[in-house]
């Protein structure tokens, strides 16, 4: 490429995916080992780790999910 044409191309934006990442790990974490402590059962902790992720990456959750939506008829057969 030219001189010119790299000069061009504006600066990718900083979204800060590491920190965004270590805060959804923290989370999840401080859940997993809180959970019991608290009495959650099993499915709630899971609810709610997936709450953690879901406002860590609050704009990619939609997509996130329409990824995920070929899983539907393995989780819920005969629908």
């Amino acid at each position: 490429m030219d001189e010119e044409d790299v000069s061009s191309v504006p600066a990718p934006a900083h979204h800060f995916e590491a920190a965004r990442l270590m805060g959804a790990v923290m989370g999840i974490a401080g859940i997993a080992v809180g959970g019991p402590m608290l009495g959650l059962s099993g499915p709630m902790t899971v609810a709610a780790s997936v709450l953690v992720v879901a406002v860590v990456y609050r704009n990619a959750v939609f997509t996130g999910l329409g990824v995920l939506s070929f899983l539907y008829p393995v989780v819920f057969p005969g629908k």
